[in-house]
């Protein structure tokens, strides 16, 4: 059986490493978060000796990871000398050896869009492949480290778990949780953090069993140095070493002896971990290296409150599972089976049999302890910087898989039929969304262009072409109602030929006040560079515009608008022409509208009709406004309520006509051209307004007012009963006046 168990544990470590690779193979260069950064943070101690410089954060290479702790670098390149890899001897020209630049607009603005600009480069040119090799070597170290963390999340939970069973459950909550494997696939350093912390939780675990010897002090104080020179928020573990030597002197007691520990277990943290600390407050005034993240528009000023951050638990939850990048997420589906087992957990400690703790009580307040620092750590984080991701919380990860696991054990001692199919279902949503969702995830993101229809066939007379380059075959939006928070617009297009440079385009939703809403990509949705294209290509993607939170009038209309820009200079510089050769400015893609609701209001006073277009709408009632003269003007209200729908745009027209005369007083698209019928929807109550004013010369006699709508194009007016009887002529008495 202990044969069997650990052949177990070598696969998983294997299904672990292969999964880490497919996945890094998925992620291309630099995708990784500030992966550039510390790939560049590498090849500057490689160049010239020395750490990056804090003080020029803002314009170096390393930008804000300057002020990272250097153990994760200094290993890497001790590694890249080993193998001799390709040098940078200037890590500013990182991006020209690439060949990338950098996408401007790679945050989507709906998150949960998979397939739009996650990526944050774009090529432009062909990468260095020495350059490649070497970036994908040192990627190597990441999986290392990966390895490292689940060798001590076993140790951990074996301290932990009599059953060894269980302890593999942990471990491989801890493995293929599908943030670990991404963090494992590509250079960084919170995974080497997250696996020096883990060890470290692992030897504070065994010192609870086995005692405070003098070695296990020194070894135990070094691997929180080592921890720290990962990345300062290893240091969470730092307190749980503490408490366990509280926790293990409790046992035999005497002030000197515990003082005498906690000098052993300071001491290598004061030779290994202090002078970096002593070095970067008296060079920079920045013992700890975070004053290179405050960088303008880049933090909360001020911080945000306790009761502020609530409303960002969601992003921690939702990045602690399985976010890549940025942005990058899976299903929402997968997120429900997460919080699904997690609320498992949580009820198994809710019916836990009595004394489940006893025993174990150390190790279970050591794991809190660690989970509550990091916790801590994290909300601080997030307090000053927006979009903080929970992969910050990580050298904490192996105390919440023990956790985890810990909870869903003491639901199967409940319910003990439940043992296997709780550890079936757990273990095949984390390595199911880990090691094949998640994948999936960020080549769909990064390396595949979003699945695109092809064009349907259009007339040539509708495309507009510009700059000789691209061509516009159609636009479609796919609802002419402002109802979600998005609005999704389709562009087809043709390439006429490669331009040379890169475009962007932005598609505006504006009126006369402004720009109510914008969306700037590149082609593709950051896949289709001007390097993949070729004469005679044709896709169409979707973009959406984001329209929320906006406080829209109803029955408005607003314009949908294209323009093509440098990608480099932001410049809109890309004229744009019909078919028939002529200039287009702005490129019209159509109009949307807010609905219209109801917009009666308590103040109305209306005069009823019995005025009814059949199948589409019934004037409720009116009000007029005004001394009716010659030559005098009065303003009419109307009151509809939309019974159906049509898909065309009827003109409304209002007449005056007497014994011997007839003429127009109003006629146009209602509400000012604002609220077409087209965009009506049953249900509605529109208020509309006319002015109308009466010629000066019209003589005595008795008129008649009549309104009614037609179709411009054709003249052929909508039919229209009043009081049950149908109007033959089309237009409906609203009502009599006479004149003296």
């Amino acid at each position: 059986m202990h044969t069997l168990r650990g052949l177990s544990f070598i696969l998983l470590i294997i299904a672990f490493s292969l999964g880490v690779i497919v996945h890094s193979s998925a992620l291309p260069p630099f995708e990784g978060s500030d992966e550039d950064l510390h790939y560049a943070y590498v090849e500057r101690i490689r160049a010239t000796g020395a750490l990056p410089d804090r003080a020029t954060a803002l314009t170096n290479a390393t930008k804000q990871v300057s002020g990272h702790a250097p153990l994760t670098y200094l290993v890497g390149v001790v590694f890249a000398e080993a193998l001799n890899l390709p040098r940078l001897d200037d890590p500013a020209a990182l991006y020209e050896r690439m060949g990338v630049a950098r996408n401007p607009w790679n945050t989507p603005g709906n998150d949960w869009n998979r397939v739009d600009n996650h990526n944050f480069y774009y090529p432009v040119a062909p990468a260095d492949p020495d350059l490649v090799w070497a970036l994908h070597t040192l990627r190597l170290l990441s999986l290392g480290w990966g390895v490292l963390g689940i060798v001590a999340a076993y140790g951990a939970a074996r301290e932990v778990f009599r059953v060894r069973r269980w302890a593999l459950t942990a471990t491989a909550l801890f493995a293929f949780m599908p943030t670990y494997v991404h963090s494992a696939a590509y250079l960084n350093n919170d995974i080497s953090a997250t696996a020096l912390a883990t060890l470290t939780l692992w030897c504070v675990l065994r010192l609870l069993r086995r005692g405070a010897s003098t070695r296990r002090l020194l070894i135990l104080g070094a691997l929180v140095a080592l921890a720290g020179l990962a990345k300062i928020n290893a240091l969470a573990v730092a307190p749980a070493a503490l408490a366990a030597l509280v926790l293990a002197w409790r046992r035999r007691g005497g002030w000197l002896r515990l003082a005498c520990q906690i000098a052993l277990f300071g001491l290598p943290i004061a030779l290994l971990f202090l002078p970096w600390v002593i070095w970067g407050a008296l060079t920079y005034g920045d013992p700890l290296g975070t004053n290179t993240h405050n960088r303008p528009g880049f933090f909360y000023d001020p911080p945000l409150t306790l009761t502020q951050l609530p409303a960002q638990l969601p992003n921690a939850f939702v990045s602690y599972w399985a976010r890549f990048g940025l942005s990058v997420t899976l299903s929402p589906a997968i997120y429900v089976l997460f919080a699904l087992l997690t609320l498992a957990a949580i009820a198994g400690y809710a019916i836990a049999p009595k004394g489940w703790l006893r025993g174990r009580g150390d190790r279970a307040l050591v794991l809190a302890v660690v989970m509550a620092f990091a916790g801590a750590g994290l909300l601080r984080w997030m307090s000053l910087y927006p979009a903080i991701p929970a992969r910050l919380a990580l050298p904490a990860h192996s105390a919440f898989a023990i956790g985890l696991a810990g909870g869903l054990r003491l639901l199967s001692l409940r319910m003990p039929r439940l043992d296997v199919p709780v550890r079936v279902f757990a273990l095949g949503v984390v390595m199911c969304s880990g090691l094949v969702a998640g994948t999936l995830a960020v080549d769909a993101a990064y390396t595949s262009p979003p699945a695109a229809r092809s064009p349907d066939p259009v007339e040539r007379a509708n495309t507009i072409d510009f700059d000789g380059s691209i061509r516009l075959l159609s636009a479609q939006l796919d609802t002419k109602h402002l109802t979600s928070d998005w609005l999704p617009v389709t562009l087809c297009w043709e390439v006429l030929r490669v331009p040379e440079r890169e475009p962007a385009y932005t598609v505006k939703l504006i009126d006369q006040v402004g720009i109510l809403a914008d969306r700037t990509t590149l082609f593709g949705l950051g896949l289709r560079p001007t390097t993949r294209w070729q004469v005679g290509d044709t896709w169409c993607e979707t973009v959406e515009l984001p329209v929320s939170g906006r406080d829209l009038p109803p029955a408005h209309a607003y314009n949908v608008v294209l323009a093509l820009l440098d990608a480099r200079t932001f410049a809109s510089d890309w004229p744009a022409m019909n078919a028939a050769g002529d200039g287009v400015d702005p490129v019209m893609l159509g109009r949307v509208y807010t609905p219209a609701g109801d917009m009666r209001t308590s103040a109305d006073d209306f005069t009823e009709t019995g005025i009814v277009f059949p199948g589409l709408v019934a004037l409720r009632g009116y009000a007029l406004e005004g001394e009716i003269v010659p030559g005098g003007t009065v303003a009419l209200r109307l009151l509809w309520e939309v019974t159906g729908t049509t898909p065309d745009d009827w003109t409304q027209f209002i007449h005056v006509s007497g014994d011997e005369m007839a003429l127009s007083l109003a006629d146009g698209t209602p509400r000012a051209g604002e609220y077409p019928t087209d965009a009506w929807s049953a249900g509605e109550r529109i208020a509309d307004a006319w002015s109308l004013r009466l010629p000066d010369d019209l003589p005595p006699g008795h008129y008649r007012i009549e309104l009614g709508f037609y179709q411009r194009e054709t003249g052929v007016r909508m039919p229209v009963s009043h009081e049950g009887t149908v109007v033959d002529s089309g237009a409906a008495l609203l009502l009599t006046f006479d004149l003296e």
